[in-house]
């Protein structure tokens, strides 16, 4: 009893590392794919982005599963947990849900409605999962937190950026914004905005990589400086990619009526 004890829970260990290690392999190939994709077309890119999270949840959901028939427990600790496998596969479907949404707002509304919208989705999810589930309250929050370690896991993997330091030029650039607006209320909200917009700008650009500061550093009559500093990544098509990045963020800017001084 004791040996088989320890087998299956071994099984069960090597099956979850397995998942991690395969993942992190999908990771790198997936963020490659990205880039690919991405100098081609961008749409082709940024919906390669927004199915690799959940994929890659979804694998790590689906691993856990097929481990837990395996793992050994004390009967009720096993019945406790028996709906886990469940639950982990039902988060990873609302974390593809909630990437299409956020997909889709990128466009259209400003920071606070998109910020409403997708609270408001994130309270519907709960409140499905704690209606379903209630009545099995210790496996619904073990699951909550494995999901969330899932999460946290393949957001690390996503984020890796396996290049040389001397591939990785930074760039630096500064961009005004005007103050012109009603109350200082909505100009701070403008610039929280654009700021979360230029991080969006030159992440989904290809042939960069991470963007490692937008700070508001001056405020001057003309309006707020924010100062800008990223790596690019392709240093073959240096110029290209700044230009591209540039260009993108104005664009974005534009689409939300965010005004730069002249």
């Amino acid at each position: 009893m004791g040996a088989d004890f320890l087998i299956n829970n071994l099984y069960f260990l090597l099956i979850i590392i397995g998942a991690i290690l395969f993942v992190y392999i999908l990771a790198i190939f997936l963020n490659n794919l990205r880039r690919t994709a991405g100098e081609n077309n961008q749409n082709i890119g940024s919906i390669v982005e927004i199915l690799s999270f959940p994929f890659l949840v979804f694998i790590l959901s689906s691993c856990y599963g097929i481990g837990f028939l395996f793992l050994k427990l004390p009967s009720s600790w096993k019945d406790a947990l028996s709906a886990t496998p469940a639950i982990v596969l039902i988060i990873s479907g609302m974390a593809f849900i909630f990437n299409i949404i956020s997909f889709i707002l990128k466009v259209g509304p400003n920071l606070k409605i998109k910020r409403i919208i997708q609270t408001t989705f994130c309270g519907f999810c709960i409140g499905i999962l704690i209606y379903c589930f209630y009545k099995n309250l210790a496996g619904l929050i073990f699951s909550l937190a494995l999901s969330a370690v899932f999460f946290f896991v393949v957001y690390k993997f996503l984020k890796f950026r396996k290049i040389a330091e001397t591939e990785k030029p930074v760039i630096t650039g500064q961009l005004v914004i005007t103050h012109i607006y009603p109350s200082s209320a909505v100009f701070q909200e403008r610039i929280k905005e654009a700021m979360e917009i230029i991080k969006e700008a030159i992440s989904e650009t290809p042939g960069t990589g991470e963007v490692l500061q937008i700070l508001a550093s001056d405020f001057t009559p003309r309006g707020i400086d924010l100062q800008i500093k990223y790596y690019i990544t392709d240093r073959q098509n240096f110029d290209e990619v700044k230009s591209k990045v540039n260009l993108n963020i104005i664009k974005k800017l534009n689409e939300r009526n965010i005004k730069l001084t002249d």
